[in-house]
């Protein structure tokens, strides 16, 4: 029984009542409680009086989960919605969240800074109905991660000639020195590959592109993401396979310009030629080696592809040496027959240049398969010709020379003829005019040429205009030429003053009068001559012997004597 005195008691026990409300497990409601006093059989005035209980329903910031992130994963998952941390069964999200500092945050929060060492996180979420609140503290826990690195974007490459230099190569240069070390490379863009050693040994892979993944292991929970980097292998340009040029050093006119592609086979276009003995002879691919000496000239095709990568090919022009022939002076030797003796025997060497090796072999004829002949040569046996003698140099290795012919002329010697000289007085120069002059010789070679010794003016071609002559003795040459041979013949043509013969007085004797032995000199006969001079017995009597005529050989009758002179004329 509950008993009650006044209000007072009342107070007491409003607690008790409430405590026992709620064990009692009343939900949110309101609950009456009246009080009444003086009830009957009281003889006092009933009283009462109405409490009433409001029950309010407790707000709900719902239970907190375990939040863990790996270190690694932060950037991926900030902002961080702090209500992923509940369980979802708070009333709303419209209450407040506090950091451990109780400093009011903004939902969701940035998480990038947070470390292991400053983790764990704590943040209180409060809601408020406005009678009763409610809180929930979470709790963001960050744990160690591995660390794979990152890829610095661009990958190792390598001309394939500078493979073996940078071999072995650390697949670390690749990455930005954030990784762990204790990860492990595999072949290939996946961990799925064959693990390899680092620094990789760049020699055994070829040419190409190849990539390699570095993989860390796990730490917990935690793992990272592979990496993949990539080293490339770049072939050299092709700049062919190269063949030498051996030429000998005769030939070089003949073989001029040479054009360097075609010392070369299956290079790529678009390359450089570069002359390495710095010759001056390369102009674009072509080579001028009249100038070359003797040697070995390198000439080198190089191509710098896109990639940088340099490759080069070299052709040797060879020039080897040659024999040398010589060369033929372009002028016979020539000789008379009569001089051969003279200039026997003969050094054929005379006909070349002097430019010739002398350890070869004189052949007679235009070529080296006539007969050899030993140098100097003996003339006298050859006879009047034209003989051609040809010299061959043995080979130098695959270089030869060709062959050089020289000439040798003997000639016949010239005839220019037998001189009869001619006499003419001045009294006959019309008479005798003109004179060809071929009729003063003899036996002589046509083709020749007469000269005016004197000067006289009057000779035309063979003739000689006698009236032009004076009194005197005048000298007209005649030259054949035969090769190197001369004769000349000079024909003396002599212009005499006409003599004086006399008066001659004829001779009468009768036959009785001739006495024993009796002579006639026809020069008593003469009166006003010059000395000389010839008598002919005109008659032929045989009496005369130079100008005595002897009579008694004579018979009846007249008999002519005829006294000539140098001029051919006569007296009777």
């Amino acid at each position: 029984m509950l008993a009650v005195y006044g209000h007072k008691v009342l107070q007491l026990l409003l607690p008790w009542l409430l405590l026992h409300l709620i064990l009692l497990g009343l939900c949110q409601v309101t609950y009456d409680f009246t009080y009444s006093q003086n009830l009957s059989p009281n003889p006092c005035p009933e009283e009462s009086t109405t409490v009433q209980v409001i029950i309010l329903q407790d707000p709900n910031a719902g239970v907190a989960i375990s939040t863990e992130f790996c270190e690694n994963d932060l950037i991926g998952n900030s902002p961080y919605d702090l209500f992923n941390s509940l369980d979802g069964t708070q009333d709303n999200n419209l209450g407040i969240w506090t950091d451990a500092a109780n400093n009011v945050v903004t939902n969701p929060v940035d998480i990038t800074g947070y470390t292991v060492t400053g983790s764990p996180y704590s943040f209180t979420y409060t809601i408020d109905n406005g009678s009763c609140l409610d809180t929930e503290t979470i709790n963001i826990t960050i744990l160690p991660a591995p660390e794979s690195g990152n890829y610095i974007g661009v990958p190792f490459e390598v001309c394939e000639d500078q493979v073996a230099a940078n071999s072995p190569y650390d697949l670390f240069n690749l990455l930005d020195g954030t990784q762990d070390i204790n990860g492990t490379w595999y072949t290939g863009n996946s961990s799925t590959g064959t693990a390899v050693t680092n620094p990789i040994d760049l020699t055994t892979l070829g040419n190409g592109t190849f990539d390699f993944t570095y993989s860390v292991p796990a730490i917990g929970t935690c793992t990272d993401m592979d990496v993949t980097v990539t080293v490339i292998i770049n072939p050299l340009p092709n700049t062919g396979v190269s063949t030498p040029l051996s030429v000998c050093i005769n030939d070089l006119a003949a073989n001029t310009p040479v054009d360097l592609f075609n010392q070369l086979m299956g290079q790529d276009a678009g390359g450089t030629w570069i002359d390495d003995d710095a010759t001056g002879a390369l102009t674009g691919s072509n080579v001028d080696i009249t100038g070359f000496a003797v040697g070995t000239y390198n000439f080198s095709y190089t191509i710098i592809d896109v990639n940088g990568c340099m490759n080069s090919s070299t052709v040797a022009i060879i020039i080897e040496p040659a024999p040398e022939s010589g060369n033929y002076i372009g002028v016979p030797f020539e000789v008379c027959e009569d001089q051969v003796a003279a200039n026997s025997p003969y050094d054929l060497f005379n006909l070349l240049d002097g430019t010739q090796d002398i350890n070869g072999t004189w052949y007679t004829g235009n070529s080296s398969t006539g007969t050899a002949v030993i140098n100097p040569i003996d003339l006298t046996t050859l006879g009047n010709g034209t003989f051609d003698f040809t010299y061959s140099v043995p080979a130098i290795g695959t270089c030869t020379d060709v062959d050089v012919t020289v000439t040798v002329v003997i000639y016949e010697l010239a005839n220019s003829g037998t001189v009869i000289p001619f006499l003419v007085c001045e009294t006959d120069l019309v008479a005798n005019s003109p004179l060809d002059l071929f009729g003063q010789l003899t036996g002589e070679d046509l083709n020749g040429t007469w000269n005016d010794d004197n000067s006289t003016g009057a000779l035309t071609g063979s003739n000689v205009d006698l009236t032009l002559l004076n009194v005197g003795t005048y000298n007209f040459s005649y030259t054949v030429v035969n090769g190197n041979c001369t004769s000349t013949s000079i024909v003396p043509v002599t212009v005499e003053m006409a003599p004086e013969a006399g008066t001659a007085t004829s001779f009468e004797i009768c036959l009785s009068d001739i006495t024993t032995g009796q002579t006639l000199d026809l020069f008593n006969q003469l009166s006003g001559n010059d000395s000389g001079g010839t008598w002919n017995d005109d008659d032929t009597t045989g009496v005369l012997s130079g100008s005595s005529v002897d009579l008694t050989l004579l018979s009846v009758g007249a008999y002519d004597f005829t006294l000539y002179c140098s001029c051919f004329r006569n007296l009777r």
